[in-house]
């Protein structure tokens, strides 16, 4: 059907990701290679007991732990690699990383220095060596540290900020500012220096500059980090209303939600006092590194984002955000579990806590626990009554997984709590619409989509999946035809929309215009069966049967829905003389 081949094509509706651990054996003082790629995910827990006999044999295990993205187990194995071949300078760099990536954050501080003996101007172990001095308490160690450490790297940015937050605890706030300035430099670090320019600024008691630089920095890019700290700038300020609008704002511009948010919404709705994001020079660092590592994670160093954000939690432990952040960049790595561990490490007390727990549901899912994700959310659906997103989330999952029913139930329940409806809302009556669709419930499907497009009249995803219905049903074929095409204005790229478009084209008779139609849809959706096999129909249609016939096997090697098979098969066998002229249903 029309609708399991477009919810690849979704949106997401709901709230932002194992690779095996190796497992080897020794025959003989040496690891038997040929076992690595049997190891698997279920293997993880022994990976820490395995043992080689020589050093090679451990390098290679944590090189391959390394490479997986395992860095306990790296860790592990390299350690005793180097115990095995002390002088190895290589290694011992690799153990450090491990190290850090790992969050053993005391050991690769220990490791450090041995690693900046063989090389002085590396990045990473300095910047380790100068948050280890912060944490000591020897600011003005760590100051001359920063003046003489190589400006290489992601230390070119990392140093000045460090240097700013260090002058702060001396309430040199003014030296503070001039330190930052160096990032005004490089335009993808200026909103950054903006931010860090509001929050010294704020501490330093200097309002109007403060509020400057925070209008400055969301100017080019609203960071939902920095409108927090102005929201919050704002009700100190006694501003309420204008802090609200500006929540507002952002969580309209991000789909009607932000986790990042919610919990200053409901504070300022409660009339509670608000409190800085940053209030002391230690809490300045932290962020610096955050940001940093947000940063880095988007640039898609993810290795090393990961580091960034285990020093911040170095420097401050209780930072719930970092947490979040570590769980999604090792989800990004496919290290799930420990993914799951970095989120359920997020205090209940925690505005974030929410959130966090979404996030889990998700990793469940992708880990096929589908029974635990299911519990978490459906528990956390009846804990806050008034909330919907753990029941879309439901939905989504549900649907996902073919239990249309289910998810019709747990969007109706979201659809009830959600109160006032919103331009916003119109992706729930859309996932709703799909879920009564592929139940073949009609009827109420149809009701769906045109609710979805009253909140949203030129959404294009709903106006290419109903005007398709329409036009695989024989129905409503020229206001489909109208539908179509202004999705396809709106996502001209989206292969499934060009495909629609074909079809209806087909449908109406006009077989020239949909063959070139479907053609283009192809080049931008070569994988997809249905499209290979509508082009497969269009060609037999304008005479070109050799095309159509490899279309057709086409659709075949790339496996369509079960019940499409006998269709094209047939097809390929005696052609469509004795068909409609259509093809299957997609």
């Amino acid at each position: 059907m029309v609708a399991l081949r477009l919810i690849g094509a979704l949106p997401a509706v709901s709230a932002c990701v194992a690779l095996g651990l190796l497992s080897g054996c020794v025959a003989d003082g040496q690891p038997r290679l040929d076992t690595f790629a049997e190891a698997g995910p279920a293997r993880a827990a022994s990976a820490p007991a395995l043992r080689f006999d020589s050093a090679s044999g451990n390098y290679l295990a944590g090189r391959y732990a390394r490479n997986t993205r395992d860095f306990n187990a790296a860790a592990e194995f390299l350690s005793d690699a180097l115990s095995q071949d002390a002088e190895n300078s290589r290694i011992r760099r690799q153990v450090f990383f491990s190290l850090a990536a790992a969050g053993k954050m005391d050991a690769a501080r220990n490791l450090a220095a041995e690693v900046l003996r063989d090389d002085k101007t590396s990045p990473v172990p300095n910047l380790t060596l100068i948050v280890a001095t912060i944490r000591a308490g020897d600011h003005e160690g760590a100051l001359a540290k920063l003046e003489t450490l190589p400006k290489i790297g992601m230390n070119t940015f990392t140093a000045p900020l460090l240097k700013a937050w260090l002058l702060v605890g001396q309430e040199k706030y003014e030296d503070a500012i001039k330190a930052v300035e160096p990032l005004a430099k490089v335009s993808a670090f200026r909103t950054l220096r903006l931010h860090h320019t509001a929050l010294i600024e704020d501490l330093a008691g200097n309002a109007d500059a403060a509020e400057k630089a925070f209008q400055g920095a969301l100017k080019s890019v609203k960071s939902a980090r920095t409108v927090q700290a102005y929201g919050r700038f704002l009700e100190r300020a006694g501003r309420p209303e204008e802090a609200r609008t500006l929540y507002d704002d952002y969580i309209k511009s991000n789909g009607g939600t932000s986790l990042q948010l919610e919990g200053d919404v409901v504070r300022l709705d409660a009339k509670e006092s608000a409190v800085r994001i940053v209030d002391t020079s230690m809490d300045g660092i932290a962020e610096a590194l955050f940001n940093l590592s947000g940063t880095l994670g988007q640039s898609r160093s993810v290795d090393l984002a990961l580091i960034y954000s285990r020093l911040a939690l170095w420097i401050k432990p209780v930072f719930p955000q970092a947490k979040i952040l570590v769980g999604d960049l090792l989800d990004i790595l496919e290290r799930r579990e420990e993914a799951l561990s970095a989120f359920a490490s997020v205090d209940k007390t925690s505005s974030h806590y929410w959130g966090a727990r979404l996030r889990r549901a998700t990793i469940l899912n992708t880990l096929k626990r589908d029974d635990e994700a299911e519990t978490l959310l459906r528990g956390m659906a009846e804990e806050e009554p008034q909330r919907s997103d753990a029941l879309i989330q439901l939905g989504d999952m549900l649907r996902a997984a073919d239990k249309f029913e289910d998810a019709s139930e747990a969007y109706s329940r979201a659809i009830e709590r959600t109160g006032d409806l919103r331009e916003e809302d119109w992706s729930l009556f859309y996932s709703r619409g799909i879920t009564y669709e592929r139940s073949k419930k009609w009827a109420l499907a149809e009701k769906d989509f045109l609710r979805a497009l009253e909140l949203r009249p030129d959404q294009p995803f709903v106006l290419n999946y109903l005007g398709y219905s329409w036009v695989d049903q024989g129905r409503n074929l020229d206001r489909a035809k109208k539908m179509i095409q202004e999705a396809v204005r709106r996502r001209p790229n989206d292969g499934y929309i060009v495909d629609s478009l074909g079809w209806v084209l087909y449908r109406l008779g006009d077989f020239k215009g949909a063959t070139r139609q479907l053609e283009r849809a192809v080049t931008l959706r070569p994988e997809d069966p249905t499209i290979n096999d509508h082009l497969g129909d269009a060609y037999w249609r304008v005479g070109r049967r050799l095309e159509a016939r490899f279309q057709w096997r086409r659709a075949l090697s790339l496996e369509p829905e079960a019940d499409q098979v006998p269709l094209i098969e047939k097809k390929l066998r005696r052609g469509m003389a004795d068909l409609p002229a259509q093809g299957n249903k997609g």
